[in-house]
């Protein structure tokens, strides 16, 4: 007998576990809530594809980036 409430069925993609399929590299920059050193920070983010801020990053990162802050 086959269940028609399919209401609360999550589908996930797990073709990201697949061996056969190519693998595809990338570089991740996690920034957590600490003192940023500009000149260090901008070349990490120009290496990364991708940039994770965590616990009040952000907000440092955009002081880093914001073109009227000196620092």
């Amino acid at each position: 007998m086959i269940n028609d409430n399919c209401e609360n069925i999550n589908i996930i993609d797990l073709r990201f576990l697949d061996v056969l399929e190519e693998k595809i590299r990338y570089t991740v920059l996690i920034i957590l809530n600490r003192p940023l050193i500009k000149e260090f920070y901008l070349r990490l983010m120009n290496l990364s594809n991708f940039i994770i801020c965590a616990d009040g990053a952000a907000n440092r990162l955009y002081q880093i980036l914001d073109k009227n802050n000196p620092m």
